[in-house]
């Protein structure tokens, strides 16, 4: 076989492997994400973080769809400590049901970790909806988090009633 023939079907090859190395290095630059980092009695903590490092200002962050919320914390990361005590307007609210963290555009320069949610509440894990606004864009998903149990004894009803009622056209359909 011709070596120049086998070099140049090899060109395309070598190509896309290089470009997804670089692509893989650089796919987390520009987003935000939110994951349930520890669980357990009665306390959810979520951490917001920036894969990339990449400078970014935030607007708010949000935990929708939660059940039983009785308290809510953000514990800002490490170096930002001193941004929502006084130099820009931070606010962190709650309901039962969800979480809201808004600052007026604070300016993240080349940190991972944003910060952390802490969130009381004594209901089950389940999944919930997060949402952040940023700079980047905006940038939703689901994560764990407290929501309401599903009622199981209603869920044997419907079954048991399916049954009963299947039983009672088998046996009509026998008598006839």
């Amino acid at each position: 076989m011709n070596f120049h023939k086998l070099s140049r079907s090899w060109i395309p090859v070598v190509t896309v492997i290089l470009f997804l190395t670089f692509a893989s290095a650089f796919a987390f630059a520009d987003t935000l994400s939110m994951v349930l980092t520890s669980s357990g009695a009665g306390t959810f903590t979520y951490d917001v973080s920036n894969p990339g490092g990449a400078d970014f200002t935030m607007a708010s962050a949000s935990l929708t769809g939660l059940s039983g919320v009785t308290g809510a914390t953000f514990v800002p990361g490490s170096d930002w400590d001193f941004l929502c005590n006084g130099l820009f307007a931070c606010s962190l609210s709650f309901t039962s049901s969800s979480v809201t963290f808004t600052s007026t555009n604070i300016l993240y320069r080349g940190f991972t970790t944003v910060g952390s949610f802490v969130v009381d509440s004594p209901a089950p894990l389940g999944t919930v909806d997060y949402g952040i606004q940023s700079s980047f864009g905006n940038f939703s998903g689901t994560v764990g988090g407290p929501v309401a149990p599903i009622p199981e004894p209603s869920s044997l009803l419907m079954l048991g009633s399916g049954v009963l009622g299947l039983a009672v056209v088998i046996r009509r359909k026998l008598s006839v």
